[in-house]
């Protein structure tokens, strides 16, 4: 008996609690009419499914489809799966009164028994015109309504889509250096479009700064391709025209263009413009580009940049049991030359091949003891040293995970003095990610927000050549305890030589460590680095 009295009690609670349920979660379904979203070039064809989301209950019903006649042409529709045996009309020229400088389409369905099933309603084909803006242009939905088999509406909901028209797109960066000091902006290739060649000039001012040279890229993602450039030193103009193998999937950098400034430049601004850019697809046929990113140098008359002497590079290739590494030197625009000494534990590997990066390098192989190898090494050049240029490449054999130490290093300037601020990273043999104390310290258990900056040396990239996918994990740590952050994509980005540049904006929130991980997402989470910790003094 007291068993069916509690029974009686919970189902009485649960009368009440469905009581209380507000209304909401019992309405009618919403059923949706959804316009779908495609892409293409100015004069292709593209399609537009208009879906329906549910056909319970549903009979009858219309839409209209709306769209920028500028931009589009409607051509042709077919009338889609869910509307299979039911009565429907498509009026091409329907005027809507609330914006008649709208393109619209007027869509009506009926049936006596009801839609059988959900899916496409119609699907339009439309003509990008071939003067139609370029970028996005919507195609939205208006006056929808939905009934049943007794003629009652049935609620309906409405989604847009987009068109997107397609272009190719090219930039150059900017800088800024120091009166007689060279300076180096990369010309990337963006947009969607797909291209396979294409031409551009380049202009600047030849009273401030001079054009020296075209770098080209050897391949865009795995794709080859060959530039040919002249410049006109005193015209301020650079002419280019470059060819791939086949259609850039992934757009990149194209190009490094060389400027010098002039002895006696003033301080200021300088614009780097494009002009006459032209693009084509793997049939020659033109593609159109988007408006150009132009670039700029700013000469100041004085310069803040550290010069960087560095390791990258070093991971082991468990294959053949080497590691390659380049000594490399960010030259800040004022490194004409230097020399250091790189030490190495030879019973831990052996020194196979130490290739010159540069023209002028001298390597003179020393004995630092019975267990230490040690090169010496200097090297000097005509013009400053642009940023990240491979000083020299080593292979070693290795037989067991060691450190590597830069010492002795004197970097030069122009006039043959020594530079006394220089930074140096070292680096590790047959260990991936050489970081070394990359965090600047913050306060200890500091509450507010602070922000992070680091330089990671080799953090995706071994010797120029990237590996498997990565993330930044940080790890914060307190009385023990640890919580871990992945790092967000825009806190992290990279230059050519795989140097990442992290800043992030943390609250430590009492932490007594923090620590950076990173991650290979092919090795179950397994750090592929020791943790690159940044003090809470």
């Amino acid at each position: 008996m007291k068993a069916i009295k509690k029974a009686g009690v919970l189902l009485l609670c649960l009368a009440i609690a469905l009581m209380a349920v507000p209304a909401v979660l019992f309405a009618e379904e919403t059923h949706d009419i959804t316009a779908g979203s495609a892409e293409g070039l100015r004069g292709d064809y593209i399609q537009i499914p208009v879906d329906l989301s549910s056909a319970a209950d549903v009979a009858g019903g219309n839409f209209t489809l709306l769209y920028e006649p500028a931009a589009l042409q409607l051509t042709d529709w077919t009338v889609g799966t869910a509307l299979d045996g039911i009565y429907s009309l498509v009026n091409k020229n329907y005027y809507w009164k609330e914006d008649p400088s709208k393109g619209a389409v007027r869509v009506t369905f009926a049936s006596t028994e009801g839609l059988a099933s959900a899916g496409t309603l119609v699907t339009f084909t439309f003509r990008i015109r071939t003067d139609a803006p370029l970028g996005e242009t919507g195609v939205t939905l208006a006056e929808a309504k939905l009934y049943d088999v007794n003629s009652s509406s049935v609620n309906c909901g409405t989604s847009a889509g987009t068109v997107e028209i397609l272009s190719a797109g090219i930039g150059i960066g900017s800088d800024t250096c120091v009166p007689g000091q060279e300076v180096k902006l990369d010309v990337t290739l963006g947009g969607k479009a797909k291209v396979a060649g294409g031409e551009f000039e380049l202009v600047c001012d030849p009273s401030k700064i001079e054009a020296v040279s075209v770098k080209p890229v050897v391949k865009l993602g795995n794709v080859a391709v060959s530039l040919i450039s002249g410049v006109d030193a005193a015209a301020g103009r650079i002419k280019v025209s470059w060819a791939a193998a086949e259609p850039i999937a992934e757009p990149g950098r194209l190009c490094t263009v060389i400027f010098h400034a002039k002895d006696d430049a003033a301080a200021g601004e300088t614009a780097v413009t494009f002009e006459n850019v032209k693009f084509y697809n793997e049939n020659g046929v033109k593609v159109d580009c988007g408006e150009a990113e132009n670039g700029s140098i700013t000469i100041v008359t004085t310069y803040n940049e550290q010069p960087t002497l560095y390791v990258v590079g070093g991971r082991l290739d468990e294959e053949t049991n080497t590691a390659t590494l380049n000594v490399a030197v960010d030259g800040a625009g004022i490194v004409c030359g230097g020399s250091f000494l790189l030490a190495y534990d030879k019973a831990a590997c052996e020194l196979l091949e130490a290739t010159p990066g540069m023209a002028c390098v001298a390597v003179n192989p020393e004995t630092a003891g019975e267990a230490d190898g040690a090169l010496a090494v200097s090297w000097a050049e005509d013009s400053p040293a642009l940023d990240n240029e491979t000083v020299l490449q080593l292979k070693f054999a290795v037989t067991e995970a060691s450190a590597l130490a830069i010492s002795s290093v004197a970097l030069k300037d122009n006039a043959g003095e020594t530079i006394e601020d220089v930074t140096v990273h070292s680096g590790r043999i047959g260990i991936g990610c050489g970081l070394q104390d990359p965090f600047a310290s913050v306060e200890k258990g500091a509450e507010e927000t602070v922000t992070l900056e680091a330089t990671l040396y080799d953090a995706e990239f071994c010797g120029g050549e990237k590996t498997a996918e990565v993330f930044y994990i940080l790890a914060a740590y307190k009385d023990g305890r640890m919580w871990l952050t992945q790092l967000p994509d825009d806190a992290v980005s990279f230059d050519h030589n795989g140097i990442a540049k992290i800043s992030l904006d943390v609250a430590p929130a009492g932490a007594d460590e923090l620590k950076l991980f990173i991650v290979n997402d092919q090795s179950g989470l397994a750090p592929m680095c020791a943790g690159a910790e940044f003090a809470l003094d």
